[in-house]
């Protein structure tokens, strides 16, 4: 393997490869779920509150998340995976986690 410290870019790349790795990889980075992967996965339906959120997150004129975001079916019938986004709404005292 050649010295990665030499070269400041190449140093920067495999840290930055490091970093992704990691957060791919170790379960503690994310614990957060997701209850739109459970839809996809077919474990629960959404409810009429939530249903009217992803009507946000999918139009052009109110959220628009979906422009950036993926929320269908990719190749193969994948779907994008919520929980990897790992950045669940802010939660209001009386709710449970989303955990």
């Amino acid at each position: 393997m050649a010295p990665v410290f030499t070269d400041p870019d190449k140093a920067f790349a495999q840290a930055m490869y490091a970093i992704e790795r990691f957060e791919l990889e170790d379960p503690s980075f994310h614990p957060y779920t997701s209850k739109f992967d459970d839809c996809f996965d077919v474990k629960l339906q959404l409810t009429a509150h939530w249903l009217r959120g992803k009507k946000l997150f999918d139009n052009p004129a109110d959220g628009n998340c979906a422009s950036c975001h993926i929320d269908r079916s990719g190749v193969g019938g994948s779907h994008p995976l919520f929980r990897r986004l790992q950045l669940p709404g802010p939660r209001r005292a009386a709710h449970s986690s989303p955990r």
